[in-house]
């Protein structure tokens, strides 16, 4: 009796050949956000803005998959801390002066 040979898998296929661990795997939105802790939200944010590699297979308006070490690579291209912002409720968002606009009438007095 012959031993049974599995069937074949297609040429094009990631799991197929003695070298698939030298395939590179691509991990989906999900999957990413899974092993990193970061929610789909933050991911979809930093692929967005850029600072996340992914890749389409299929072209502009398909599946988007992103490397094993997506995060790793988003890491080294981050160009450092950004400056906080001031958490002062008083400062305006324009700079430190006071805030502009015409003085409420129950504060009372002129200005």
């Amino acid at each position: 009796m012959t031993p049974a040979v599995p069937p074949a898998e297609p040429e094009g296929h990631p799991q197929s050949g003695p070298d698939a661990a030298a395939k590179r795997r691509y991990l989906t939105v999900k999957e990413l956000a899974a092993a990193t802790g970061l929610s789909v939200s933050t991911l979809r944010r930093l692929q967005r803005k850029g600072r996340l590699p992914f890749f389409q297979p299929g072209g502009p308006g398909t599946r988007i998959v992103y490397p094993p070490d997506a995060i790793e690579q988003a890491a080294d291209l981050d160009p450092g801390p950004r400056p906080s912002l001031p958490r002062d409720p008083t400062s305006s968002p324009r700079g430190g002066g006071p805030r502009r606009g015409p003085r409420p009438k129950w504060l009372g007095g002129a200005s």
